[in-house]
C-alpha cells in the first residue's frame, strides 16, 4: 500500500511551521505516516467514532494511539473535549530518540530555522494576549541576599529560589552528580544536550509542591527529565553555583510552576532566539525587580557589563569623576540580579519596581491555552 508522505507537510502546517523542509524531515523520523495522519484528523475535529471506523480499529485501540500522541506532545486535549495540535514540540523527542533524530534536531537549531520559527510563534502569542508573556525571569537568590534594602516580607516566596525549595516536598536537579555532588556540563539540560553549544554547568531544577499548595497536586512529579533527586541543601548549593557561573533563572510566567530553567544566552532556545531576532525585554516578562547603582560606590570596573545578558548596563562619564561609571538602562533590565552580587564594591542592589500582581497566579494550562 502506498504511503502519503504529504501528510507530514499537512501536520507541519497544523503545528504552524510552513516552508521548513528540515522540520518535515524531523517529523518523518518522529512519527509514522499513520500517526501523522491521526494527529491531522484529530486537529480537523473528526470524532473518535468516525476515526475508529475510518481506521478499522476498535475504540480501545484508537484511544491507546491517541494517548501515545498526547504523551509525546503532538496532540493536546482542549477544554471542550476535542483535540488540537500544539505549537512546535520542544527540542528533545519524547520517544524514538535515535542518533539520526538527534542529528536532525542539531542541524535544525544551528541552521537558524528553529529559532526563526520559535520567535515568530512567541511574537504571535504575545500579540494574541497583550500584556501576558509566556516566560518570566526569577531573580538570583544571591542578588536578593545582597540587597539590604529589601525586607524579607516584601519578597514573594515564588520569586525566591530558596523559599521555593522550602515549599516543596521533593527536589530534582539536572546535571547533578550524586557521586561527588558536582554539576556536570550538558548532561542536565535538554538545550545543551541537543544544541551542544557551551559548557555551562547544571540544568533545569524541578520540584514537587506540597499537597494543596495551589489547591492541586503537582502534575509532574519526580524524577523528571533525567534529573537526579537532591536534598534542600544540595539544591541551594547547585543554585548558587549556577548563579556564580552567570546562568539566568527563567520559568513559565506564573507562580504555579514546577521547574526552573537555568539559562545561558547561547543554548537557551528562548533567550538566544529573542536576543538574535527580537527585543528580549518585550517578549519575556522581567522579574518584579530592577538593578540600581550607587554612583558614589561605582569604580567603573565593568563587571556588571560583563555579567549582563540583556545589554542593560552602559558606561558613562560622570561630572566630577575621571572614571567611566555604570548606569542601568531601565527599559532593558530584566531584574535577573546576576550583576548585583558580583560587584566588588557593593555598589549595586535590587529594588522592587512592580507589584505582586505582576506575576500571574494562573495555572500552567491557563497560561498556555492561547498557544498558536
Amino acid at each position: 500500500m502506498s504511503v502519503d508522505r504529504g501528510v507530514y507537510a499537512r501536520l507541519s502546517e497544523k503545528i504552524g511551521v510552513v516552508g521548513y523542509p528540515r522540520y518535515i524531515a524531523i517529523l518523518e523520523q518522529e512519527m509514522t505516516p499513520e500517526e501523522a495522519q491521526l494527529a491531522v484528523d484529530l486537529a480537523d475535529g473528526i470524532s473518535e467514532n468516525d476515526l475508529a471506523q475510518k481506521m478499522k480499529i476498535d475504540a480501545r485501540a484508537l484511544n491507546q494511539r491517541i494517548e501515545d500522541l498526547v504523551a509525546r506532545q503532538f496532540v493536546r486535549r482542549t477544554k471542550d473535549g476535542h483535540y488540537a495540535i500544539p505549537q512546535m514540540p520542544r527540542f528533545f523527542p519524547r520517544l524514538n530518540n535515535t542518533p539520526k533524530l538527534r542529528e536532525l534536531w542539531f542541524d535544525f537549531f544551528h541552521s537558524g530555522d528553529y529559532v526563526e520559527i520559535d520567535v515568530a510563534h512567541m511574537k504571535a502569542r504575545a500579540a494574541k494576549r497583550p500584556g501576558l508573556r509566556s516566560h518570566k525571569i526569577i531573580p538570583a537568590r544571591k542578588a536578593l541576599l545582597a540587597s539590604p534594602n529589601l525586607r524579607k516580607e516584601q519578597i514573594l516566596w515564588y520569586e525566591d529560589m530558596e523559599q521555593i525549595f522550602a515549599h516543596s516536598d521533593a527536589l530534582s536537579q539536572g546535571g547533578f552528580n550524586k557521586e561527588d555532588g558536582t554539576l556536570r556540563t550538558r548532561d542536565g539540560c535538554g538545550c545543551r544536550r541537543y544544541w551542544g553549544t557551551c559548557e555551562s554547568p547544571g540544568g533545569c531544577t524541578g520540584w514537587a509542591w506540597k499537597k494543596g499548595q495551589w489547591g492541586q497536586e503537582n502534575p509532574i512529579g519526580l524524577p523528571f527529565g533525567g534529573r537526579n533527586q537532591v536534598t534542600h541543601q544540595q539544591a541551594l548549593d547547585s543554585c548558587d553555583k549556577m548563579e556564580d557561573y552567570g546562568l539566568i533563572h527563567m520559568s513559565p510566567n506564573t507562580a504555579q510552576i514546577t521547574s526552573t530553567c537555568n539559562c545561558c544566552e547561547c543554548c537557551c532556545e528562548i533567550i538566544y532566539g529573542f536576543k538574535k531576532l527580537a527585543n528580549v525585554w518585550e517578549l519575556i516578562s522581567p522579574s518584579r525587580y530592577r538593578a540600581v547603582i550607587d554612583p558614589e560606590k561605582c569604580q567603573g570596573c565593568q563587571t556588571c557589563v560583563e555579567r549582563c545578558h540583556f545589554d542593560a548596563v552602559e558606561m558613562k562619564k560622570t561630572p566630577g569623576s575621571k572614571k567611566m561609571k555604570a548606569f542601568i538602562i531601565n527599559e532593558h533590565c530584566m531584574g535577573c540580579g546576576l550583576c548585583i552580587f558580583k560587584c566588588p564594591n557593593q555598589a549595586m542592589q535590587l529594588e522592587i519596581v512592580r507589584p505582586p500582581a505582576h506575576i500571574p497566579t494562573i495555572t500552567m494550562a491557563e497560561l498556555f491555552s492561547g498557544r498558536v
